[in-house]
């Protein structure tokens, strides 16, 4: 009989998976995560790779700076930056610490049509400790990684286990691909889940900032490489465009936001996000307002959401036989 479980924030899925894991109701290893989201969950948290093993360091809500994130602890930028309450996981970064661990080998991530292609339809990587920071990263060359500053060539790895990445966008045309996809895989080693953002997604940075200063920070934190960089050179010039942009924020805020291309109204939104929030955590989330990666977003006529629930039953029972023991996970 299956396990089903309505988790709040998707991050706790994870948590989920843990336990089930403990209590030797799923396998260790080697576990194929179906994932049906408008987001592939595929960030990589703030967590050193030897700290992937403790689960009370991965769930607990740790102190992090900016630095610790994404720059080197030599930037003279943050010698006063201050300490940010930060949960070690989140919505967005939850699935890599389990392929790192063993226990997750491959996602199938399965998105609305509405979602642009990531990977390319499938990729397969090497996830593992840098060999210089002991951060978890990725071999992956998919922009959704360098933009992050997540990328390492494979030799700069240690500890590496790979990874695939199988990407389907959910229609008509698909389904029988999608299904033979899933079906292929041990059964057992199947695990299934479901963002409800799925069947209609919004942006929620557009509410956190408003439209106005959302737009603002959409062009400002625009990310765009030239065809012609390799991937090490396209995360340096990444590094560097934040490494500006922190510090335009840093100027900017310990000025009252002088610059001439924010009204009033956008200047007490910032103030108040940061005053509420902590300077770093705005930045961090800025970087998501990216207009050339933009999150997905689109409000779903009743219509369409018809359409994709019977895609979802479809693939479900076609694929998961009630007699085996499945995992199902269930954000709201």
């Amino acid at each position: 009989m299956s396990s089903i479980h309505i988790v709040d924030d998707h991050d706790r899925a994870l948590e989920v998976i843990y336990k089930e894991i403990g209590s030797k109701r799923i396998p260790f290893e080697g576990l194929v995560l179906v994932h049906f989201d408008a987001h592939p969950d595929l960030l990589i948290p703030a967590i050193k790779a030897n700290d992937i093993y403790n689960k009370d360091i991965v769930f607990q809500l740790s102190i992090i700076t900016v630095k610790n994130l994404y720059y080197s602890q030599t930037e003279e930028s943050f010698n006063n930056s201050n300490d940010l309450n930060y949960r070690n996981t989140d919505i967005a970064s939850w699935i890599i610490p389990a392929t790192y661990a063993g226990h997750i080998k491959k996602v199938i991530w399965l998105k609305p049509p509405w979602v642009e292609d990531l990977f390319g339809g499938f990729c397969s990587f090497q996830v593992g400790k840098h060999r210089d920071t002991g951060d978890i990263r990725v071999s992956c060359e998919s922009e959704y990684f360098i933009q992050e500053l997540f990328y390492s060539p494979k030799d700069e790895l240690v500890n590496r286990r790979s990874v695939d990445i199988e990407e389907f966008t959910v229609n008509s045309d698909n389904l029988k691909d999608i299904t033979e996809c899933i079906r292929k895989e041990n059964q057992e080693h199947l695990l299934l889940d479901i963002d409800l953002d799925f069947f209609s997604t919004l942006n929620p940075l557009k509410n956190l900032f408003g439209l106005e200063l959302f737009s603002f920070l959409s062009e400002k934190y625009r990310c765009e490489f030239p065809q012609s960089l390799q991937p090490l050179e396209k995360v340096q010039q990444r590094r560097e465009q934040l490494n500006i942009l922190w510090n335009w924020m840093l100027k900017n805020h310990t000025t009252n936001f002088k610059d001439a291309h924010l009204n009033d109204d956008m200047k007490n939104k910032l103030t108040y996000l940061i005053n509420k929030n902590g300077l770093e955590w705005v930045h961090h989330t800025a970087m998501a307002c990216d207009d050339n990666n933009p999150l997905p977003e689109h409000l779903s006529s009743e219509s369409e959401i018809e359409e994709m629930e019977k895609h979802f039953e479809f693939i479900i029972r076609k694929t998961f036989r009630k007699e085996n023991q499945s995992l199902i996970t269930v954000a709201r």
